[in-house]
């Protein structure tokens, strides 16, 4: 009898002319329906995600070629055959990618997007975001509450490739959110539809307050979670403005010097960069040497050549008219998560005695400092004394600060720091800094320039073959957002184990410790240096 009432008003309806419009009200509705039922089923993969690794999925893989978390979570969502044929090692629109990406599975088919590998299912990117660019987020982080932090948006006008590793920024949210809508409520209102950090699927109006939006799209107040590429923006800014460099043979505490093989001496800061090496083995080609002093052929004979660093980071410019040869270094590795810059000063002690300096870390305010706090790796510890960690970086390169004995030449203590990371038997949880343990680093700023001509010379050199300057500039700062090294060198011729209680460790830089940088564990580092002394710290009252 319903069923009969039902066509009855349907044939009215389309005897009426009305039935095109009852069409055009429900179409709408049922697409967001499926929307919704779409984003749950990603929800629920997203959770099954977290529950299995302990964190959400990277919005884009750290990885080299980059990865989306789209693809990362189809074993979570009962795709595992697509999944396997996946191959991470090659770009997402590699060709042998291709037939991955014409199998969009159907959880993330909008029904309003067209295309047949498209998705407008996004992350929100952004430093204050649920998806801190290729950092992960946990629940722990979410402060505001899951159910009230968003972490996918439907917007159509922005749909891309759904293998593609990308989404949208939280500013551009904030500024397309209301020109991008495309579903029609009940109300009549466009709106679309957002998945949120609990799994649930809510229906946001394009009227919503830009106030409660901003709420919406945060997990932590809005406060920045990770400082991203702004950070990097802002370091790059600043390295420009690290003044004149103050030629280290004048600072009774501080050596430049262009090998690793030297010796450290007490109370010294001892620093090195190989730019002055690539410079004079090109050097050396342009114009040969019958004769090589120990230093000219230490640095021919060095383990670091340019394929040790990236191209983009380095650059080698010979003039075979001069001759000359320019090598210039620039590196920026900002923290993803800012540190905590320090009000009260750190206590420095060397033999001359105990110094107040400008430092960062974490120590009392983990819960505001969490993520930066995730970013230490602990490889080895013996004693407050006597560690070895490293600070993850978006460069995901080497940093590595070393509280050690004083070694006897730079060269050891690289080896030595070198072999305890590499032999580490930490258990995974003692890799950890837990927020019961403080971490307190100086600020580090550094421009000093070295002159070895004389060095280079042979007594026996030829005439017109002498070395006319062989200068290295070394620029560095090391501060809560990261590390900034600058270098140029130019070469003219003429015309273990251990029993571990969590919150038990202090990982504080008090004393003289070891930093250095390279691009991977494989690879010589391009800085290395023995901080002695506070030449190098700012003094802080």
């Amino acid at each position: 009898m319903l069923r009969k009432v039902v066509w009855t008003l349907v044939a009215a309806l389309a005897g009426s002319g009305l039935f095109m419009i009852w069409l055009m009200v429900t179409q709408p509705q049922r697409s967001l329906t499926q929307c919704k039922a779409n984003l749950k089923t990603i929800g629920l993969g997203l959770q099954a995600y977290h529950a299995s690794n302990g964190h959400f999925p990277a919005a884009r893989s750290a990885s080299q070629p980059p990865h989306s978390w789209r693809v990362a979570m189809l074993p979570w969502m009962d795709h595992q055959a697509s999944y396997d044929t996946y191959d991470f090692a090659l770009p997402w629109d590699n060709p042998a990618n291709q037939t991955l990406l014409k199998s969009r599975p159907a959880e993330f088919a909008c029904p309003e997007v067209t295309s047949t590998t498209n998705t407008s299912y996004l992350a929100i990117l952004g430093a204050q975001t649920a998806w801190p660019f290729e950092m992960p987020s946990r629940y722990m982080n979410f402060t505001d509450g899951t159910s009230n932090t968003a972490m996918l948006v439907d917007l159509h006008g922005r749909a891309t490739e759904w293998t593609r590793p990308e989404d949208i920024d939280y500013a551009d949210v904030m500024s397309q959110f209301r020109i991008d809508l495309k579903h029609v409520a009940g109300s009549g209102s466009r709106s679309t539809n957002m998945l949120f950090a609990d799994g649930s699927v809510r229906t946001v109006s394009g009227e919503i307050d830009d106030s409660v939006l901003r709420m919406v799209l945060t997990p932590n107040g809005g406060r920045p979670l990770v400082g991203g590429p702004d950070a990097i923006n802002q370091m790059v800014g600043e390295s420009q403005n690290f003044g004149t460099a103050v030629d280290s043979s004048q600072l009774p505490g501080t050596r430049l010097w262009p090998t690793i093989d030297v010796e450290v001496r007490p109370d010294e800061s001892l620093l090195y960069c190989p730019t002055l090496a690539l410079a004079w083995q090109q050097y050396v080609k342009v114009l040969p040497q019958a004769n090589f002093t120990e230093l000219g052929r230490k640095l021919v004979d060095s383990a670091f050549t340019s394929k040790d660093i990236s191209a983009k980071d380095l650059s080698i410019e010979v003039d075979a008219s001069v001759p000359k040869v320019t090598c210039s270094l620039k590196k920026h590795l900002a923290f993803s998560a800012v540190f905590d810059s320090f009000h009260l000063p750190l206590s420095f002690h060397d033999t001359k005695g105990v110094h107040k300096v400008k430092s960062f870390g974490v120590t009392s305010h983990w819960t505001d400092w969490r993520f930066a706090l995730a970013q230490v790796r602990v490889h080895d510890y013996t004693s407050p004394d006597n560690f070895v960690i490293s600070i993850t970086n978006l460069n995901y390169e080497d940093l590595i600060l070393a509280k050690i004995p004083q070694p006897k030449t730079l060269s050891e203590g690289i080896e030595d720091v070198t072999n305890r990371i590499r032999d580490s038997r930490l258990s995974p949880a003692a890799r950890e800094v837990v927020p019961e343990e403080d971490l307190v680093i100086p600020t580090l700023e550094l421009s000093v320039f070295g002159d070895f001509k004389d060095q280079l010379n042979h007594p026996d050199q030829k005439a017109g073959t002498r070395v006319e300057e062989a200068r290295q500039v070394l620029q560095f700062r090391l501060d809560e957002r990261g590390a900034v090294i600058h270098s140029e060198a130019e070469v003219v011729g003429e015309n273990g184990s251990y029993e571990y209680t969590p919150g038990t460790r202090t990982f504080i830089f008090d004393k003289p410790f070891l930093i250095m940088l390279r691009e991977a564990s494989t690879r010589p580092p391009y800085f290395a240096g023995w901080i002695g002394n506070t030449d190098l710290m700012m003094p802080r009252d």
